[in-house]
């Protein structure tokens, strides 16, 4: 699944991949930390910021520590509209909230 965004990221040029890991049972399961490690390592992911959205902070410290060792820009956020709400302004778009 990483792998594809990562592909769609680079296609588009994307400045901001967008990742949502609050519905995961277990983030730091060897599985998700290998696809994790394998997204850091891509070539393109140095000119990409990664926002991660929901990570728990033993999980987050531990990707952020990976992300620093690969030269991965990491952004971290609790809530889903404001990683968006970020990623937009990357992007050159404006996003209008509505109370």
């Amino acid at each position: 699944v990483l792998a594809r965004a990562m592909l769609l990221v680079v296609r588009v040029g994307a400045p901001t991949l967008l990742l949502d890991v609050s519905g995961l049972a277990d983030a730091s399961a060897r599985p998700v930390t290998a696809a994790m490690t394998r997204l850091f390592e891509h070539r393109r992911m140095g000119q990409v910021e990664l926002a991660v959205i929901g990570a728990a902070a033993p999980v987050a410290e531990r990707w952020r520590r990976a992300a620093e060792a690969h030269t991965v820009a990491t952004t971290w956020f609790e809530r889903f509209d404001d990683a968006l709400a970020h990623a937009a302004r990357r992007a050159g778009l404006g996003i209008v909230r509505r109370s």
